[in-house]
C-alpha cells in the first residue's frame, strides 16, 4: 500500500506498510499543511487493516482518498463512510475487460463499483489508461457513453505509458466527444 500526502510526490514505497508504518507516516505529515491521505498500490482493498488506516488518517483530522480498481465492490463498500474522495479505474468497456485484464468474469465487478460510488453522493473520478491496441477509438467513445449513463462526472483517460504502445490516434472531434457531458474531463498525455 502507497501513503501519499495529496499532491507529494516522494512518500511512495515498493513494499506494504504495516498499520503502525502507515501511523508514522501519517503522523509526520499531519499539521504541515497535508490535508488529505491517499491510499494506493496494488489493489489497497484487500488490505486487512485498510479501514483501520482509514480511521486514523481521519483522526488526525485529514481527509482520505483512495485509487482502486473496484475488483472487490463490497469491499470499496464497507469503506466509502471513511472515505472522502475515490479514484476508479475503468479498464474497458465490459465487452472487453476481461480480455484486458486476462481475469474471466471481472468485468461486473468495477460496475459494481461504480454503482456504489455514484449512490454514495462520494466525489470520485473515473480513470480510463486507453491507446488503441488495448480497444478502439470507438469503443472508446462508447466506454464514455457507458459512463455518463451510469452517472459518472469526472472522467479522466490516461495515456498508456509503455514504449511498445502506438501513437495515439484521436482526432479533436474524438477527444471533444470524449469529454461532452462530463463536469470535469481530462486527456493525461505522458
Amino acid at each position: 500500500v502507497y501513503c501519499l500526502p495529496d499532491g507529494y510526490q516522494g512518500c511512495g514505497t515498493s513494499r506494504d506498510l504495516s498499520l503502525a508504518e502507515i501511523d508514522t507516516l501519517v503522523a509526520a505529515f499531519a499539521g504541515k499543511g497535508t490535508e488529505k491521505i491517499r491510499l494506493t498500490g496494488g489493489e489497497p482493498t484487500l488490505q486487512a487493516a485498510l479501514a483501520d488506516a482509514l480511521a486514523a488518517v481521519r483522526a488526525l483530522g485529514m481527509q482520505t482518498a483512495l485509487h482502486t480498481a473496484g475488483m472487490y465492490p463490497q469491499r470499496l463498500a464497507a469503506l466509502l463512510p471513511q472515505l472522502d474522495w475515490v479514484g476508479l479505474d475503468i479498464k474497458a468497456p465490459a465487452h472487453r475487460h476481461d480480455a484486458i485484464t486476462a481475469t474471466p468474469g471481472s468485468a461486473g465487478r468495477p460496475r459494481q463499483a461504480l454503482r456504489a460510488l455514484a449512490d454514495s453522493g462520494i466525489d470520485f473520478e473515473c480513470r480510463t489508461t486507453w491507446h488503441p491496441g488495448l480497444f478502439s477509438a470507438s469503443e472508446l467513445l462508447a466506454l464514455a457513453d457507458e459512463l455518463r449513463a451510469s452517472g459518472v462526472t469526472c472522467w479522466a483517460v490516461q495515456e498508456c505509458r509503455t514504449p511498445a504502445a502506438p501513437a495515439w490516434t484521436l482526432t479533436p472531434e474524438q477527444i471533444r466527444q470524449l469529454g461532452a457531458g462530463f463536469e470535469r474531463f481530462t486527456l493525461r498525455r505522458a
